[in-house]
Formats: C-alpha cells, structure tokens, sequence
C-alpha cells in the first residue's frame, strides 16, 4: 500500500506561529523524515512566512521528483495572479493551488467577485477551481516509484 503525507511544510526563513516547527525544514530533512516513518509520498504545502517557500518546493521536487508534489500558493491580489494561474502547472511538481483566506485574503474574496479574473480565459489553458483537491496516487507498472494522477 502507498502511504502519502498529504500536507508538509518546506521552508528557510521566516517565523512561523506556534504550533507549527520553529526551526527551518528543508527537503532532505522530509526525506529522512518520511523514509523513517514508511511514507512514500508527500504533498508540500508551501508557507506565508517564507515568501521563497514555492521556489524551495520546486527545488524539493526536481531535487525528489518521486517523492513530492506541490500545492504551491500567491497572493491572490498580485496583479499577476491570473497569468500565474494560466502556467501555474508548468512549474515542476505543481499539483494544484491552495489558499489561505485569512488576513490578507479576505474570505468574502471568493464571492464577491473579486477572484473573477482567476477563471478560464480564452488565450489560457482551462483553469478549475474546486475545493478540496481530489487526488489518488498510484505506483506505477513500470517503475516502484510513485507518481500522481489526477482525477
């Protein structure tokens, strides 16, 4: 059976509020981490506090491309969140987008119109919108290593 840790954090900076780890984990401490627990998988979550915490994802993932995927995040009023959006899956590793409506994302954001520019645009790839996330893992025929599928 395939165990995934479905959310970790990565991150090199920053101060996180309790109860979250006070020290920096990086992807070489999640891979001893979850070899030592029996883990197979784990989705990064990237954090607010660490505002280089998708680049450090992406790293993990090309560093582990078996081992990790990303549910990375933005600012939603970034101006150029909507193009983002548009080639957020081309990035390595990039599963998904998740968001934290608190503080500076206001939860009335999601509607009162303001995401409205975060949709399918005509020039753009289809971009779907759900939450949560439906994932399965699977291992695959070919190989003992992990890879994800989409439903």
């Amino acid at each position: 059976m395939l165990i995934v840790d479905g959310q970790i954090h990565l991150w090199e900076k920053g101060a996180p509020s309790p109860p979250h780890r006070q020290e920096p984990y990086s992807g070489e401490q999640a891979i001893a981490a979850t070899d030592q627990a029996g883990v197979d998988l784990a989705l990064i979550h990237p954090v607010l506090w660490d505002p280089d915490s998708n680049e450090l994802a992406v790293e993990a993932v090309r560093k582990y491309p078996d081992r990790f995927a990303i549910m990375g995040w933005f600012y939603l009023d970034d101006p150029n969140g909507p193009d983002l959006v548009a080639h957020w899956k081309e990035r390595p590793g990039m599963f998904g987008l998740r968001f934290y409506f608190n503080e500076r994302h206001k939860r009335e954001w999601m509607t009162d119109g303001s995401l409205t520019g975060y949709g399918p645009r005509p020039s753009a790839p289809a971009c779907r919108l759900r939450s949560p996330p439906r994932c399965s893992y699977r291992r695959s025929a070919r190989s003992p290593s992990a890879t994800l599928a989409s439903n």
